[in-house]
């Protein structure tokens, strides 16, 4: 009995911690962002802010990149090889280099080279051993200057060398 009640009274101080933890409510925005024609009239999977200030947007319709004053999208271009292999953008992280790196929810992992403007494509190779386990990529984390981790639905982690 002494157990079961000291194990609920140490149950209700954490809680009681938690709950009084948080002094400042946050119950409002500053600003609304609703953007004309193609940008995010659905759904939003990831955001990041880059070294240069810029937002992008993961959204089911591309990536969305706003610089404050100006909306670019990019989106897949079927006969440009050098475009989003798909638009639904699931994952987004900048490496230490400034790098873009972009994850699709069924076209692997993409690489931005800004200066060119261009999509490099890392996809799953059912023949290819060193290539991603799935093309379903999740999250992407950078761990350091030499490696970046991809988890996938249904593929596992991936350890990308850079």
């Amino acid at each position: 009995m002494y157990r079961r009640l000291s194990a609920l009274v140490i149950n209700l101080l954490c809680l009681s911690s938690i709950a009084f933890s948080q002094t400042k409510v946050y119950n409002h925005f500053n600003q609304h962002y609703f953007f004309q024609e193609r940008l995010v009239k659905g759904l939003v999977f990831d955001i990041i802010q880059d070294s240069f200030g810029l937002m992008w947007f993961g959204t089911e319709y591309g990536l969305v990149r706003y610089d404050g004053h100006s909306v670019k999208i990019f989106s897949h271009e079927p006969d440009n090889p050098n475009s989003l292999a798909g638009n639904v953008v699931t994952a987004l992280a900048e490496d230490h280099q400034g790098n873009l790196w972009v994850g699709t929810q069924n076209s692997g992992l993409h690489y931005f080279d800004r200066n060119q403007g261009k999509f490099y494509r890392h996809q799953h190779d059912p023949k290819g051993q060193n290539s991603l386990s799935n093309n379903k990529i999740s999250k992407i984390l950078i761990e350091d200057e030499n490696s970046i981790w991809i988890t996938t639905e249904g593929g596992g982690v991936n350890l990308l060398p850079i």
